[in-house]
């Protein structure tokens, strides 16, 4: 039996949504081969497979389960065949969930900074708290592990849109090596809070 597009699908969703695809096994030989059942191989996925013409060519319709958390699953199906030769037919399934808040960047790393130069001049970076297509976000609260980054919350779009800006108090700056982090809380239920780590050279 061959597998059209592929015996590996790869994908993505969001959390609390489903990722659905359709797959065709024929049969290439002139002898029937026929397909039993599914085994769908655990329950991250569904698998639902349809005879169009039995013994020649099936349909498989698969499908990740909208319960998944944020994270990456694998699966594999098995669908066994009364076909020495091929006694299965082996998919493997791939789904990355993505949640529905994302912060952006992931982490700060900052060049090496002079604590004698105007720190004020310097465009730091901005940190974006997003929800996506849905509204209802709220940042319940953030703050810094660094005591010299001070912190503020605008918002772009009420429910969705976030930003934190940050400054730096030149008083509270030692020189050396420093890590960190800017920890953020929100009201999502799949992503209630999010650190985004911070690291840099005062000289």
């Amino acid at each position: 039996m061959v597998v059209e597009p592929s015996d590996r699908w790869i994908t993505s969703a969001l959390t609390g949504s489903s990722a659905t695809n359709t797959m065709y096994l024929y049969n290439p030989t002139g002898n029937p081969i026929h397909l039993k059942n599914v085994i769908p191989g655990g329950t991250d996925f569904t698998a639902v497979l349809s005879p169009i013409e039995d013994g020649k060519r099936y349909q498989l319709n698969v499908a990740s389960s909208p319960s998944l958390k944020p994270g990456h699953y694998l699966q594999k199906v098995k669908i066994p065949t009364d076909n020495t030769t091929q006694p299965e037919v082996e998919i493997e399934m791939d789904v990355t969930v993505y949640p529905r808040v994302f912060v952006s960047p992931a982490s700060i790393i900052l060049p090496t900074l002079a604590v004698a130069s105007d720190l004020s001049a310097i465009n730091w970076p901005v940190i974006y708290v997003r929800k996506v297509r849905e509204t209802g976000l709220k940042i319940k609260s953030f703050s810094s592990t660094l005591p010299f980054l001070k912190l503020d919350l605008i918002t772009d779009t009420e429910g969705q849109v976030y930003r934190i800006h940050f400054t730096l108090d030149k008083d509270k700056i030692k020189p050396g090596d420093f890590k960190g982090k800017i920890h953020i809380e929100t009201n999502d239920s799949d992503l209630p809070s999010i650190d985004v780590p911070v690291q840099g050279t005062f000289k």
